[in-house]
């Protein structure tokens, strides 16, 4: 099965050294950044005023641990959101690509 995850991160680069790092190890086949948003938000007690970048990555569900895990190796913030969404369907095309372009073992 295809997931979807989406990762706010601080900065363009932050979201561009994730999306290089996950794709040099295969944990994801595709990435998009989009531009910039504000996010608010309550932590530790406050409420937050942020600019970030959102970040999407395209991977399959059995990898999502693994890339939870470099998610976090690379993000600055101490309790980053990473989410996954279950792509129900997807063309046979896209299907074979990314069982090609991530981690087989």
């Amino acid at each position: 099965m295809i997931i979807k995850v989406w990762v706010n991160c601080p900065s363009e680069d932050v979201a561009d050294e994730i999306a290089e790092q996950l794709l040099e190890r295969r944990l994801i086949g595709a990435a998009n950044r989009y531009a910039a948003i504000t996010s608010r938000y309550v932590w530790k007690g406050e409420i937050k005023t942020a600019r970030e970048i959102p970040l999407l990555l395209k991977s399959r569900k059995d990898l999502f641990p693994r890339v939870a895990d470099a998610i976090c190796r690379f993000h600055p913030y101490e309790a980053p959101s990473i989410l996954s969404i279950e792509i129900d369907q997807a063309n046979d095309a896209y299907l074979d690509y990314m069982m090609e372009n991530t981690h087989q073992g």
